[in-house]
């Protein structure tokens, strides 16, 4: 019996400019998980910000998404959209959104993925 091959577990890293700040856009994908990280590489001590997702609840977030088959799918999209210009990073005191503006039924929609604090575990 031949085995379908199970998919490699994917990181990418991108870079993020705006404002006057960079960050750093990690996406970890496990088969059909995602992790998004986002961090501020050139602020000392400054916190990362997380949002883990399964395709399920990727798809679940806007009809746009529906059509998705997979995690590298949704990747391709959010490169997509930065190299348009149209990703950016939105950042209020202890919360941070990666928003995403795209056209879906001749509609401009600007929609926000919320990411979380990441806490730091203490190692004794």
């Amino acid at each position: 019996m031949i085995e379908a091959p199970t998919p490699k577990d994917i990181t990418e890293s991108l870079k993020i400019e705006q404002d006057n700040k960079k960050y750093i856009l990690l996406i970890k994908i496990q088969g059909d998980k995602m992790t998004l990280i986002v961090s501020e590489p050139d602020e000392i001590g400054s916190p990362n910000f997380i949002k883990k997702m399964t395709l399920q609840e990727i798809k679940e977030t806007h009809k746009q998404f529906l059509g998705l088959n997979s995690c590298n799918e949704f990747s391709d999209y959010i490169k997509a959209l930065l190299e348009r210009k149209k990703l950016s990073i939105i950042k209020k005191e202890d919360q941070l959104y990666i928003n995403l503006s795209f056209e879906y039924l001749f509609k401009q929609v600007s929609f926000n993925i919320i990411l979380s604090l990441e806490k730091k575990i203490l190692m004794k």
